[in-house]
C-alpha cells in the first residue's frame, strides 16, 4: 500500500483545490485548538500542497480533476493509495486567502 493520496481542500466561497500528496499532507492541519475544538492550520503547508493548484467553485469539476491526477500519480495499478481519495472540510468556513496569511 502505497502512502499516498488524492486530497481536495474545501474553503470558504466554496472553493476547492486537488493536489496529489503523501503522509506529510497531514502538515497542513497545524495545530488543534483544544478550546474551540478546531485545526489552527499551518499556512506554510496548505500553501506548499494547495498553493499552486487552481481552484474550482464546484465540488463535482473538484472530483474530476482528483480523478485525472490518479493516472498521473505513477502508482502502480498492483497498489493501493493508503489515502485514497479525500476530502478536507476542516478549513471549509475560512478562505484560502485567510488560511494562507
Amino acid at each position: 500500500m502505497s502512502d499516498q493520496g488524492i486530497f481536495i481542500l474545501e474553503t470558504k466561497g466554496p472553493e476547492f483545490r486537488v493536489t496529489f500528496a503523501d503522509s506529510t499532507i497531514e502538515d497542513i492541519f497545524g495545530e488543534f485548538d483544544k478550546d474551540r475544538g478546531v485545526w489552527k492550520g499551518d499556512p506554510e503547508a496548505i500553501q506548499e500542497f494547495f498553493g499552486e493548484r487552481p481552484f474550482y467553485s464546484d465540488k463535482e469539476l473538484a472530483v474530476n480533476a482528483a480523478m485525472m491526477l490518479l493516472p498521473k500519480s505513477n502508482i502502480s495499478e498492483s497498489e493501493e493509495f493508503e489515502f485514497g481519495v479525500c476530502n478536507i472540510v476542516d478549513f471549509k468556513d475560512k478562505s484560502f486567502e485567510e488560511l494562507i496569511s
